[in-house]
């Protein structure tokens, strides 16, 4: 029987951040659901990487002020962290879950198909456009192990 492992991406974000509070403030408080605090209302929306990221990354999504990469050596999660007063950008911050022992038989597939695309429209010329990209709910990292799915 194989074992499928699901990650709840906010729990992984957090202990990845020790100033991270998982309360909710009260002036943020209606942009979240009520039967999960600290997850966005928002769906998160994995896209399909063709070309128009970083040839490592296979899916990726946005966080906030975090992108999560999912490579096929492991999830990254690359951060800005805000200045304080004016809020502008300081630092960046980069968190790698790293699978070791990675099985060669690994798929990355795309699951929950999402009801929109995504484009990226960089210059004027059409040929330099990415058009029409699939995003998903979830991801799954099929046989990452033995036996074993993991499903982000």
């Amino acid at each position: 029987m194989k074992k499928v492992v699901r990650l709840v991406l906010f729990a992984i974000w957090a202990a990845t951040d020790p100033g991270i509070s998982l309360t909710i403030p009260a002036a943020r408080a209606d942009s979240f659901q009520t039967p999960a605090p600290g997850m966005p209302k928002t769906p998160l929306y994995f896209i399909a990487n063709r070309g128009q990221e970083d040839g490592r990354a296979v899916f990726y999504a946005y966080l906030g002020r975090t992108t999560l990469w999912l490579t096929r050596e492991g999830l990254i999660f690359d951060s800005l962290k805000l200045g304080p007063g004016d809020g502008t950008a300081r630092a960046r911050e980069v968190t790698r879950l790293s699978f070791k022992g990675l099985s060669p038989k690994c798929e990355i597939i795309a699951l929950n198909p999402a009801d929109h695309t995504v484009s990226y429209f960089n210059g004027s010329e059409p040929a330099d456009w990415i058009t029409g990209l699939p995003t998903s709910l979830a991801v799954l990292y099929e046989e990452i192990y033995d036996r074993i799915d993991l499903k982000i």
